[in-house]
């Protein structure tokens, strides 16, 4: 990305001018203390007032708990922000309990059968869809916009819960890829605990996959990768395999379902 300042001032100016025009008195924000979250919510302060700038925590898996707050956390002093838990945040909630228990109960099954992935797939979109659901009772409560902090990298792929990111009012960074976005984090001063932490949705245990160096050097350059430019990349076919198999899936399912977002 050339010029940082430039597109830092076009995101915020969009915000703004979404909540004018409107007639809102401000945004939504869920922070997951990951990256995409951190860079919709500073940019936030940069388009609005911070008190209009309303932030919740709204976390279902504790496998990583206590590191997503601790990113929360740190990310709410450096940009004098704060945020609010949800009933299913708290470790001592019979919600959370009964929760817990269930996704348990179904790790135990998952072992003894072959496509384990597709019951964690079944839960993790569960869990999307009670997150947009308490935003959209937060946003109703504030007047306020949910903002969405799908990228550019992950829609290409479908890496995304139809009524959860695509639930919301405004998708800022959704033009960017996500490498693009690691470069603005690091203008903005976001830390360098939640810019270099692995990318996950934690929306089941050890949730990752194809890097998004890897995923973005496919992605911009895909009609013109060869066999040689894989190797030099450190790509392998497989790789560009699977990232063009997911391009199809996600045009198939997702095609038109986006909120408002900047042009690419």
């Amino acid at each position: 990305m050339k010029d940082l300042d430039y597109e830092i001032n076009r995101i915020s100016k969009f915000i703004k001018e979404y909540v004018s025009k409107t007639k809102s008195d401000g945004v939504v924000i869920a922070l997951s203390g990951g990256l995409d979250s951190a860079v919709v919510a500073a940019l936030s302060t940069k388009a609005i007032e911070k008190d209009n700038v309303h932030c919740y925590f709204p976390r279902y898996n504790f496998g990583s708990f206590d590191i997503d707050k601790l990113h929360t956390d740190m990310l709410c002093r450096k940009f004098g922000l704060t945020y609010e838990e949800n009933r299913f945040v708290s470790k001592s909630s019979k919600a959370s309990f009964f929760y817990r228990t269930i996704r348990h109960v179904t790790n135990t099954v998952n072992t003894f059968i072959v496509n384990n992935d597709y019951l964690l797939l079944i839960f993790g979109n569960i869990d999307a869809t009670l997150r947009a659901g308490y935003l959209y009772k937060k946003a109703h409560e504030h007047n306020c916009l949910v903002l969405g902090t799908t990228n550019r990298s992950e829609r290409f792929i479908g890496y995304f819960t139809k009524f959860d990111e695509c639930g919301c009012d405004l998708q800022p960074i959704l033009h960017l890829y996500k490498t693009e976005i690691v470069e603005l984090a690091k203008h903005l001063g976001i830390p360098d605990e939640i810019i270099n932490r692995v990318p996950s949705a934690s929306l089941w245990y050890g949730q990752n996959g194809l890097t998004y160096q890897k995923l973005d050097k496919i992605l911009i350059d895909l009609n013109k990768m060869s066999t040689q430019e894989c190797k030099i990349n450190e790509i392998t076919k497989q790789e560009v395999s699977k990232c063009i198999n997911m391009i199809k899936r996600a045009k198939q399912k997702h095609t038109g379902r986006f909120p408002p977002c900047l042009d690419y």
